[in-house]
């Protein structure tokens, strides 16, 4: 998949997820799809999630029960996740991100975050708390996390 194809892939998923906390009781089943289609193979061995813009507990598993269903294809995979137009994530959030992460076969995680400096230091607190020192690259644009994430696949076993 191009970039280009990719920024149409999302442009079509705009809108989808009202930007609002989801929880089981104010959700509708479209919606639900919608978050679930924002997780998809962006081609082998790499997983593309296209965060949404206010995560809840209820849609952290979604997006978990969604990564491990693709991940069942790979020995090993780079996760990418796109956070341009997600919100810091809460502490309770922060606590949920650890079952998306734990797919197995999770070589690398590539985040990018778009010049949102804030969230740049937010993204690497979570992501170094949760990871430790290694297995995850933060970056600033897509272009950069797709390239990186092409470099890390290259190198799987």
């Amino acid at each position: 998949m191009t970039e280009r194809e990719l920024d149409e892939k999302i442009a079509g998923q705009m809108g989808k997820v009202a930007d609002r906390p989801h929880d089981a009781d104010n959700t509708t089943e479209a919606e639900v799809q919608a978050i679930r289609d924002r997780i998809f193979v962006l081609e082998p061995g790499i997983v593309f999630i296209h965060e949404i813009p206010q995560q809840t507990p209820f849609t952290v598993e979604i997006e978990r029960a969604r990564l491990f269903e693709l991940a069942a294809a790979f020995t090993e995979f780079i996760l990418v996740i796109d956070l341009t137009k997600a919100a810091r994530p809460t502490a309770e959030i922060r606590n949920e991100i650890g079952k998306i992460i734990s797919a197995p076969g999770l070589a690398h995680t590539v985040v990018f975050t778009g010049k949102n400096i804030l969230l740049n230091a937010a993204a690497r607190f979570v992501f170094a708390s949760v990871f430790g020192r290694g297995n995850f690259t933060l970056l600033k644009s897509c272009a950069e996390a797709l390239s990186h994430a092409h470099q890390l696949r290259a190198n799987l076993g």
